[in-house]
């Protein structure tokens, strides 16, 4: 398939994929074969466009609808619940680890300004004997 062809399909299906609230194996199975059958339909037709393939497939938000109507509804709301759960706790960590590379970069600015405070000047004065 040509890189033009290639990359309206592309965008018609990361379309839909952005549709999806949740992302699980049965999605990604669901991507994977309309991705098969548009590969299959742009090898058959010499001009396609985005709103081709709206027309022969439809809308993506239809598609992504249809898909989730058709799913057991507790089965979904699980995903959802999970997905949400796995976000805030990725979000918290990261909020902390951010937190503590903080402290520990104050810590170590601290170390640098009490070195440079602490640091000796040292002043060598030579005697000598003078000559009479």
């Amino acid at each position: 398939m040509d890189p033009k062809k290639q990359k309206i399909a592309d965008k018609y299906v990361q379309e839909i994929r952005h549709l999806f609230p949740v992302i699980r194996q049965s999605e990604k199975r669901f991507l994977a074969d309309i991705r098969h059958t548009i590969d299959e339909h742009c090898q058959d037709k010499d001009d396609i466009t985005f709103d081709t393939l709206v027309q022969v497939f439809g809308d993506p938000k239809d598609l992504v609808a249809n898909y989730i109507t058709e799913k057991d509804a507790v089965v979904l709301q699980k995903e959802i619940r999970i997905s949400k759960h796995i976000k805030y706790t990725i979000c918290m960590i990261l909020s902390i680890i951010i937190l503590l590379a903080g402290f520990k970069c104050h810590a170590i600015y601290s170390d640098y300004q009490n070195a440079q405070k602490a640091q000796v000047n040292r002043e060598t004065i030579i005697i000598e004997e003078g000559t009479k």
